[in-house]
């Protein structure tokens, strides 16, 4: 799972977020995109209808709401990598290194 905290509002989430798509795109057999907007909700349905959000996404609603307080996010976007047992891999994990992180893995028994 990739889980990443996002919002329309910040410039460097607009910058990695086809990378991070791209990334999961070519392991889709194996890895998943969930996201955490912290948009109003109303923002994130035009968002979404606009740029064709095509993965589940949590509305956070503001920057400091519910879901981002309890993952204790500080910076967006901030990206997570998640192994299948629920395991925390990466935090902070940069976009053009998610590929490299998706691939190894995938390959791990």
């Amino acid at each position: 799972v990739v889980l990443i905290f996002w919002g329309s509002w910040c410039h460097a989430c607009h910058a990695t977020l086809d990378g991070v798509k791209a990334a999961v795109q070519a392991h889709a057999d194996k890895a998943v995109l969930l996201g955490v907007n912290t948009d109003p909700l109303e923002t994130y349905k035009q968002l979404a209808t606009a740029e064709n959000i095509s993965w589940r996404n949590w509305c956070d609603e503001f920057n400091r709401g519910p879901i981002s307080a309890v993952w204790n996010i500080r910076h967006w976007p901030t990206i997570y990598l998640i192994d299948a047992k629920g395991v925390i891999r990466g935090k902070d994990v940069p976009s053009g290194g998610l590929d490299k992180m998706l691939a190894d893995l995938a390959a791990a028994p």
